[in-house]
């Protein structure tokens, strides 16, 4: 695999025996000169192909731990929903899980009068959120509301790319 571009010591561009770009997380492959060719790739943790180029600035903004719990909901999501999710999901969530404890700090809480709404219609994503409430607790050692699976929710379904099984109008 070539690594391309660095984003920062733990993150990088690169491009693997298909030619195609994905970005790499492992302790320090963003460390060396690039380009260089990583041999062992047993140095990768974590892969995301199909990642717009715009998003990349959030590797520099957003600290790894955000990222990387981010990215186990995803996959929790990729696990249990019946339905594709956009590539950029990790992002959009990271953002919000980033924003979600800054207005923690500054005492800040937003209100989600949905909730039943969004329980009724859409339960898979409110339980994954509700998981997801206590892993970035635990994960982060913060103590974000566990009001705050509604908006965790509401960026999981904001991210489905097909519609579900619940979803599927017969008519």
């Amino acid at each position: 695999m070539k690594v391309v571009k660095k984003i920062n010591n733990n993150f990088a561009v690169a491009r693997d025996d298909n030619l195609e770009e994905l970005i790499i997380y492992g302790k320090g492959v963003g460390f060396p000169t690039v380009p260089y060719e990583l041999t062992d790739l047993s140095k990768i943790e974590r892969t995301y192909y199909n990642i717009d180029t715009q998003n990349l600035a959030f590797f520099n903004a957003i600290s790894d731990d955000i990222i990387l719990v981010a990215s186990e909901i995803v996959d929790v999501c990729r696990e249990q929903l019946d339905t594709l999710l956009n590539p950029n999901v990790v992002f959009a969530l990271s953002d919000h899980i980033a924003f979600c404890i800054e207005r923690m700090k500054k005492n800040i809480q937003i209100e989600y009068p949905l909730m039943y709404d969004l329980q009724q219609l859409h339960y898979k994503e409110v339980r994954i959120a509700r998981d997801a409430v206590k892993l970035i607790n635990y994960r982060l050692r913060t103590n974000i509301p566990a009001s705050e699976a509604a908006g965790i929710a509401i960026n999981i379904i904001n991210n489905e790319m097909t519609p579900t099984k619940q979803q599927t109008v017969i008519g």
